[in-house]
């Protein structure tokens, strides 16, 4: 071994062991101690006493200057796990716009429809449990934008699906924007507002639950459309829709459990 990689290997044992830390540290203390030690108040003469006191000041500055630095670097490092974390979250959001995307090929469904993935979050009391939006697909580029974060749980064909493990809902071809309203604040826990406020209106919605491997819910698949559907296509859909999640669900319901983990690491070191 030669005499620089000795000195390689001290400097990194020096490095991870923090021993410049507690030398820095400790070379202050010093000095203080010192400082303390020879100050003599009664003996000194003014030049003495300021300068003790500006030695003190230096030294004061340093301790603040090394604290600022320790603060930099923990919060560098804290903006690295969060960089990393939403790093996490993109890459599992673009695996969840994959599977939607099967979903409406599988079907041939065209521009009208879309297909939305929630995750359910109980981390508060019982009356605070929700539906996290989590992805979106459709070939409408409309349809696709985020507008509701969240949905209660009592609420919405969502929430009824939630319920049963599955749900579906076709309104009549000829249903009025008004009927419609009222229908979502009576049957479906809507307030009036919330009810006008919706960007896409569908006539036609199925929901499915996404069990885990110990069968707890731990997501749903909304598939809608702003298109009525005929009876033939109800069944098929009704029949062929909760198959297919099943089919998919070995794949979804570990990702989506990774990704609430990710998302309550997000908030604890938020």
């Amino acid at each position: 071994m030669s005499f620089n990689d000795l000195i390689e290997i001290i400097w990194r044992f020096c490095l991870r062991k923090k021993v410049f830390n507690w030398l820095r540290w400790g070379s202050v203390i010093i000095a203080i101690l010192l400082l303390i030690l020879n100050f003599n108040s009664e003996n000194s003469t003014i030049s003495e006493i300021i300068k003790w006191f500006t030695s003190l000041l230096v030294l004061l500055q340093m301790i603040i200057a090394f604290s600022d630095n320790k603060l930099q670097i923990e919060n560098s490092e804290l903006t690295t796990r969060l960089l990393r974390l939403k790093n996490i979250e993109d890459n599992l959001e673009t695996i969840f716009n994959v599977w939607l995307q099967y979903i409406l090929e599988y079907f041939e469904l065209d521009a009208s429809w879309r297909v939305s993935l929630y995750i359910f979050d109980d981390r508060g009391k019982d009356e605070n449990d929700r539906f996290l939006f989590v992805s979106r697909y459709s070939k409408d580029p409309q349809f696709i934008r985020k507008g509701r974060n969240e949905f209660k749980v009592n609420q919405g064909i969502i929430g009824k699906a939630w319920q049963n493990n599955k749900c579906s809902k076709f309104f009549k071809k000829d249903i009025s924007e008004a009927e419609y309203v009222d229908i979502l604040v009576n049957k479906y826990n809507f307030s009036f507002d919330e009810a006008s406020a919706l960007r896409m209106k569908s006539k036609s919605i199925l929901g499915n639950v996404i069990l885990n491997n110990n069968h707890l819910k731990v997501g749903i698949v909304i598939l809608e459309s702003i298109n009525f559907l005929n009876k033939e296509k109800r069944l098929e859909m009704n029949e062929k829709f909760p198959e297919l999640i099943d089919n998919i669900t070995p794949y979804l319901s570990g990702l989506l459990e990774l990704y609430s983990d990710n998302l309550l690491n997000q908030e604890r070191l938020g």
